[in-house]
């Protein structure tokens, strides 16, 4: 793993048991130790281990206390051994535990981990996340999807079809098994060789409870000098939370509705991704905008930025060619990188960004290994930025990248079922496909010809080459959908102008217009007669050979 994880006297040679587990001391793990722990979780996550090994953000180690295993950062480490051994209760994060036998047993705190590197995963349907999450087995009607030609009896990590971790377990039929098998066939074991349980909750409720006062003590010690309600909620709460009797902090009827209280008072509105404006004025009344609590708060990098300007929705002969178009903020254009070939090194998040000129959010990384006396604009690249990345983590492009958020691989490398965004259409041409916030595409399918299939956030499915580049992950910025501008002037500013309704026109301006009513019996135009909804204009038979499914048949399917 490291070289603090090699064992200082490897054991003697034909020992084949493990060293005794009652050992209080956090030390290294043998060699033994660290080839059994290796061949565990090349099960769930295959070549990616190297991925584990060789974090670019911190050098990591395992070590063993008691006969748990903990994966923690070496910097941690080092501090931990300063307290005393007989205090330390945990170190890092704790991925397994050895048994009596000398067998290493996977526990759910190595979910996260595993969930980062996993190399086969199952999605469940939201049906059967509960009955998944209170130990039952996944069945063939549970099944969402799964990645395609995973074998059986191999490790695999379960999520939930908006792609939330859930758990582990064991492949009882591979991904062909499972398309011919029975309804109600068990096609994962839950959690097959875990040692502890998901939700343990006889022994987590007064530790939750204890842990719940102590954080409330604090919250109340931090508002000393807020408002007195707030000191007297914080306080009423920690006091009900210690005098439960039973230890659960749920039956506590005084602790339910002040805890209902203290939500609703310290509640933000951004935690759902929006921000919520209060009505002081009619056009803040409704506004609701995405939050950027989580962003940069100064300007743009400008050396990777240029003037825009504005045509106003005019051609190169003044003629208006879009209508409705003009005004708007003054805007900078931000360069991004959307080719990201196999050649480029690694970046390192610097910070996420807002753009104006997209929906998506963007970040801007810095290349590892670039010489000293390169200009910024080579050192520096925007890349669009997926749910999930925070400033730190490391970005790669190539065959060898992990399947992580923010890496860019062929899609020939890419496992069948995987999100993706930022999609070519031709190699080293860019991405096309998949750039607005919140959406992803789905690869479907690998041929032997070298094309992909590829299903975009329309329902369409069409051909790819293999060789096309692609971004792992779900863009950022999901909530875009669900932004009220609140005001006509808020779409002023983005550049649009005002629209007049047909059915508002005299009848010698639009085929809407004129009569007594509101009403024309007419099917929907423009005001040149064309039809407006419904009416398909597609007409491109050169690429027609590439669609292998409409997004109109796939709305009726």
């Amino acid at each position: 793993m490291h070289a603090q994880c090699s064992p200082p006297s490897p054991p003697a040679a034909g020992d084949a048991t493990l060293p005794a587990a009652s050992t209080r001391a956090v030390r290294p793990l043998t060699e033994e130790e660290t080839k059994v722990v290796f061949e565990k979780l090349h099960k769930f996550i295959g070549k990616n281990i190297k991925a584990l090994v060789e974090r670019g953000d911190q050098p990591y180690c395992l070590r063993l206390q008691k006969n748990r295993v903990f994966y923690v950062r070496e910097d941690i480490m080092r501090r931990a051994t300063n307290v005393a051994r007989d205090k330390l209760v945990a170190l890092g994060t704790c991925i397994g535990k050895f048994t009596h036998g000398g067998k290493f047993r996977v526990t759910i705190g190595a979910l996260d981990v595993l969930a980062q590197y996993a190399k086969y995963k199952v999605w469940v349907k939201p049906s059967t996340e509960m009955q998944f999450l209170y130990g039952n087995h996944v069945l063939k009607n549970g099944l969402g999807r799964i990645t395609e030609n995973t074998p059986s009896y191999t490790g695999v990590v379960v999520y939930s079809m908006s792609d939330v971790p859930l758990g582990f377990g064991v492949t009882a039929k591979s991904t062909s098994e499972c398309r011919a098998a029975d309804p109600n066939a068990i096609v994962v074991f839950h959690q097959a060789d875990c040692g502890e349980y998901l939700r343990a909750e006889d022994e987590l409720h007064e530790q939750a409870a204890t842990h719940l006062a102590m954080l409330l003590r604090k919250l109340a010690a931090g508002l000393r000098n807020a408002p007195a309600w707030q000191q007297a909620v914080a306080e009423r709460l920690a006091s009900a939370t210690l005098c439960s009797t039973s230890g659960r902090a749920s039956e506590s009827p005084a602790f339910g509705t002040l805890w209902a209280q203290l939500h609703s008072r310290f509640a933000s509105s951004n935690a759902s991704g929006l921000k919520a404006y209060k009505p002081t004025t009619p056009g803040f009344r409704g506004r609701v905008i995405t939050s950027r609590k989580d962003l940069w708060k100064g300007g743009p990098f400008k050396p990777l930025t240029e003037g825009l300007s504005r045509s106003g929705g005019r051609n190169s002969q003044g003629i208006i060619t879009a209508r409705h178009r003009g005004g708007g903020h003054r805007k900078v254009y931000r360069e991004l990188d959307l080719a990201r070939g196999e050649g480029t090194t690694a970046a390192v998040v610097q910070r996420l960004e807002y753009d104006p000129n997209r929906t998506a959010h963007i970040a801007l990384v810095k290349h590892k290994d670039t010489e000293p006396g390169v200009a910024l604009r080579q050192q520096y690249s925007y890349y669009l930025a997926p749910q999930g990345v925070q400033e730190g983590d490391v970005m790669y492009s190539g065959v060898d990248a992990p399947i992580l958020p923010g890496n860019s691989l062929p899609l020939s490398a890419i496992p069948v079922g995987t999100a993706i965004h930022n999609v070519e259409l031709r190699p080293g041409q860019g991405g096309q496909l998949g750039r607005a916030a919140g959406t992803s595409c789905t690869l479907v399918k690998k041929g032997d010809d070298g094309y992909a299939v590829v299903k975009l956030p329309s329902g369409e499915q069409r051909l790819v080459l293999s060789r096309c580049m692609a971004t792992i992950g779900v863009l950022s910025n999901p909530q875009n959908k669900n932004v009220k501008l609140g005001k006509a002037g808020a779409t002023r500013w983005s550049g649009r102008r005002p629209r007049v309704r047909g059915v508002a026109m005299n009848s010698v301006d639009h085929p809407h217009g004129g009569g007594r009513g509101k009403s024309k019996g007419r099917i929907s135009q423009t005001p040149w007669g064309k039809p407006t909804k419904g009416y398909r204009t597609r007409s491109n038979p050169r690429t027609d050979w590439a669609i292998r499914m409409s997004r109109h048949k796939a709305a009726r399917t």
